[in-house]
């Protein structure tokens, strides 16, 4: 902090005057906006003689505060709000975490200094900052006498728009029932949709537990089947927060348990992926949840449980039918997921009931190329042992003995070493890097290099990220590597 903005937080007029009269103003507007936020009145006073600009966003909080009115207004300092707008402060002006004045009075819960704001022109209705809106920031806040107030000053109940969506989506992801009742009877739209991140009211609630809230916006019309936000519906939203009792009221309300949209493409996937979603997921199947629904991140909900290293939750979805050969999502299959995870376990579940082992799908294209890159000997022998083609060509590093090689595992050696064991052709060309022997030298694995090239790696194969595998080894500043392949014909 500079000394003039030091002088403005201690209110030390004197040695502030000192400082300007010395030419030493460059940070002023910083200055005014410290001072007004302290609410020191003769201060602001001084720097505004002075030339500062009450207009000029202060540079040191200008994200959080913005202009020195919305620090003044945030603080409730109402003396200091009137000097700067008799002094020229726009009072609409936008800038800040808050928005405009108005809305950051609403944040400090200043209620005289937003019913001055008002009576002096603030236009209720200027968008900007966290909420958008004064009236959604007063909404989400549960403040009802500055909602009330702002709504007698014109504010629009249905604004649409913002992080928050509207003031009723706001009300009803904070839990303030006493809000949402008074937004609706002031014609709130229950159902507006396709705003904010959650799309609805009902979803907000939903995903936030706020029973009393989804009960009042059911009784007023709500559609629980609404498709909007970052759910899709509310029983999703539901079903991730992993409350059973509100996946009941939603489903005796006549959520569709198999509605698909939204991040995790079903209700039932949505609570596999929360931390205490098992039981509203059993809930689910047992209220017909489709186990095979294609959608969403993970495309399964067998996917989903891999992942997420839930052998339980995987043995509870086969039971009921899961299918392990369906292909899609992030990892392309649950028997990727499952490689992915290091869940030797689920990967055998799965193979043992009809997972295909040589699948294409994901990053890595098959789950051979997963367990190598990821490091997992022994997910490696039990895909071997099951069937996988160790020379499949497919996905970010070509086979699986490149993937070995391009990963961080400190076991490439001997994963390369069993790769080629297992008949892995050491010459075959894809992937990023074209060759193993490239992703080798580019890793700097001495060991490996020697592994690959005994075994009857191409020196001097062409191609790949870098070209060879000399051209590789210098990128990755390995002298060693390269010495190796020179002596070795790298040319």
């Amino acid at each position: 902090m500079s000394p003039l903005c030091i002088a403005a937080a201690g209110n030390l007029q004197k040695i502030a005057r000192d400082l300007l009269q010395k030419g030493l103003s460059s940070d002023i507007g910083d200055a005014l906006q410290t001072a007004s936020y302290l609410g020191h009145l003769p201060m602001v006073a001084l720097l505004l003689d002075h030339g500062a600009d009450p207009n000029l966003p202060g540079e040191y909080c200008e994200e959080y505060l913005g202009t020195a009115l919305q620090a003044a207004a945030f603080g409730g300092h109402h003396v200091v709000v009137q000097h700067l707008l008799d002094h020229g402060a726009d009072i609409n002006a936008l800038g800040g975490n808050f928005g405009t004045a108005l809305q950051a009075a609403v944040h400090g819960g200043q209620e005289a200094v937003v019913r001055f704001l008002l009576d002096r022109g603030a236009d209720a209705n200027t968008a900007g900052g966290l909420y958008e809106t004064a009236l959604q920031a007063a909404a989400a806040k549960g403040d009802l006498a500055l909602v009330q107030l702002l709504i007698q000053h014109g504010a629009e109940v249905n604004f649409l728009g913002g992080p928050s969506g509207s003031a009723l989506q706001a009300a009803s992801f904070g839990g303030q029932e006493t809000i949402v009742e008074f937004l609706i009877q002031c014609g709130a739209v229950v159902n507006a949709s396709e705003v904010g991140r959650y799309g609805t009211s009902l979803q907000a609630a939903a995903c936030q537990g706020q029973e009393a809230v989804v009960r009042v916006l059911l009784e007023h019309g709500a559609d629980v089947n609404a498709q909007a936000g970052y759910y899709g519906t509310c029983l999703q939203a539901a079903a991730h927060d992993g409350e059973e009792s509100m996946v009941q009221l939603l489903l005796k309300h006549g959520a569709e348990v198999n509605a698909q949209g939204g991040q995790y493409g079903t209700a039932l996937v949505a609570a596999i992926v929360s931390s205490k979603g098992d039981s509203v997921a059993r809930l689910l199947i047992e209220h017909s949840a489709d186990v095979n629904v294609v959608g969403g991140q993970y495309a399964t909900a067998l996917q989903a449980a891999a992942i997420w290293k839930n052998q339980p939750m995987v043995e509870l979805l086969l039971e009921h039918g899961a299918d392990p050969r369906i292909l899609g999502g992030e990892y392309g299959s649950a028997l990727h997921a499952a490689a992915q995870a290091g869940e030797e376990g689920i990967a055998r579940l799965l193979l043992e009931r009809g997972a295909d082992v040589n699948a294409l799908g994901g990053e890595y294209g098959t789950a051979l190329q997963v367990a190598a890159c990821e490091g997992k000997e022994n997910l490696v022998e039990l895909l071997l042992q099951h069937g996988a083609d160790v020379n499949a060509v497919g996905g970010k590093y070509g086979t699986a003995l490149q993937a070995s090689n391009a990963g961080s595992s400190v076991r490439q050696q001997s994963m390369a070493t069993s790769l080629i064991h297992h008949g892995a052709d050491v010459n075959i060309r894809g992937g990023v890097y074209e060759t193993a022997l490239q992703a080798a030298a580019y890793a700097g694995n001495e060991a490996v290099v020697m592994l690959l090239i005994e075994s009857g790696a191409e020196v001097n194969a062409g191609g790949g990220k870098y070209g060879s595998a000399l051209q590789a080894a210098r990128a990755g500043d390995h002298d060693s590597v390269a010495e190796i392949l020179l002596k070795h014909g790298a040319t």
